[in-house]
Order: C-alpha cells, then structure tokens, then sequence
C-alpha cells in the first residue's frame, strides 16, 4: 500500500460513516472532495491563528462557543 492511500484511508473509513437521509456517503467517491475541504479548513485555521496573535481575540459572537469552535 503506497503512503497516499495509507494517509487517506482515513479520510474514507470517517466520511463512510457519515449519513444523509438514511444513506451513508461513499468516503471512496467523495474523498477529492473531503481532502481539498479539510485543507482549504486547516488553511483557514492557520490564518485565523495568525491573525489572532497580531491583533488579539474578537469579542465572541455565540457565547456558547470559544472563538476557536465559530
């Protein structure tokens, strides 16, 4: 087994276990698709991050929740 699908097979065995109207997604099928959004997530992360260490913490908007979690 290559290391790619080794790294991704995870993606595919979470996302397989996920379900809509009583249907669970084909984490095979949909795996382009989970790896660029969970990137393009872990990229917008980042950049919260950062902005945060440069200019300090927003005032909360859903005060159930850390500004982290929003």
């Amino acid at each position: 087994m290559n290391t790619f699908h080794q790294r991704t097979q995870c993606f595919v065995e979470q996302y397989s276990q996920f379900a809509m109207y009583d249907q669970h997604v084909n984490g095979t099928l949909t795996l382009g698709e989970n790896l660029a959004d969970n990137g393009g997530l872990r990229t917008a992360y980042s950049a919260y991050k950062t902005y945060v260490a440069k200019n300090g913490e927003d005032e909360k908007v859903l005060p159930q929740y850390s500004n982290d979690q929003v």
